[in-house]
C-alpha cells in the first residue's frame, strides 16, 4: 500500500507539471515554428512522457498490490491505446519540426512501433482469446497497418492523406482497444466465476 501511495503521489505531481505546461503554452501560444514554439513543444513532450512513465509505474504498483498478475492483458490493452496515440503524435511532430527535433521524433516512433507490435503479439497469443477477442484483434491489426501507412505518408508528398489516416486510425485503434479491454474483462469474469 505504501508503494502505491508513493507512486500515486509521483503520478499526480507529473500530471500537475503537465497541466502547468499546457496552461503556460495556452497563455503564450505562438505556433509558427519559431524557437519559442519548438521549445514549448519539447517541454510539453518531456512532461507528457514523464507523466506516462509515472502512470506505468503506478499501474505496476497496483497490479503488484492486488496480487493478480492476470490483469496484464487488460493493462496491455490500455497501453495499446496510448501507444497508437503516441505514434500519431510522433509522426505529426516529425513532419512539422526542424531537422534535429524531427529526427528525434522519428527515432522515438521506431521504439513506439516496436512496443506496439510486441504487445499486440502478446495479446494475440494470450490464452483468454475467445472468438470475439480474436475478431477484435484482427480488426485492430488492420487498423494498425493503416496507421503505419499513414505514418509513412505523413511526411512525404501525400502528407495530407497520411495525416488524415494517422488521426482516423489512431482514434479507431483507441476505440478497438477499449472494446478489447471490455472483452478481456468479461472473459476473466467468466473464468474467475
Amino acid at each position: 500500500a505504501e508503494r502505491v501511495a508513493v507512486q500515486l503521489a509521483g503520478t499526480r505531481a507529473a500530471w500537475l507539471a503537465l497541466q502547468a505546461c499546457s496552461g503556460d503554452q495556452a497563455a503564450s501560444r505562438s505556433p509558427g515554428g519559431g524557437a519559442a514554439w519548438i521549445s514549448q513543444l519539447d517541454e510539453a513532450e518531456r512532461r507528457a512522457e514523464a507523466f506516462l512513465t509515472e502512470a506505468d509505474l503506478l499501474t505496476m504498483a497496483l497490479e503488484a498490490a492486488s496480487g493478480r498478475r492476470n490483469l496484464q492483458v487488460i493493462n496491455l490493452c490500455g497501453r495499446q491505446r496510448m501507444l497508437s496515440q503516441r505514434l500519431a503524435k510522433q509522426a505529426l511532430l516529425a513532419a512539422v519540426l526542424p531537422d534535429a527535433a524531427a529526427a528525434a521524433q522519428t527515432a522515438a516512433a521506431v521504439l513506439t512501433v516496436q512496443a506496439f507490435e510486441a504487445a499486440l503479439l502478446a495479446l494475440e497469443q494470450a490464452p483468454l482469446a475467445s472468438e470475439g477477442i480474436r475478431a477484435a484483434l484482427a480488426q485492430a491489426r488492420g487498423q494498425w497497418h493503416r496507421l503505419l501507412d499513414g505514418q509513412r505518408r505523413a511526411g512525404g508528398g501525400d502528407a495530407v492523406a497520411g495525416r488524415s489516416a494517422l488521426a482516423r486510425e489512431s482514434d479507431a485503434l483507441s476505440n478497438s482497444f477499449d472494446q478489447l479491454t471490455s472483452l478481456y474483462e468479461h472473459s476473466m469474469q467468466v473464468l474467475l466465476g
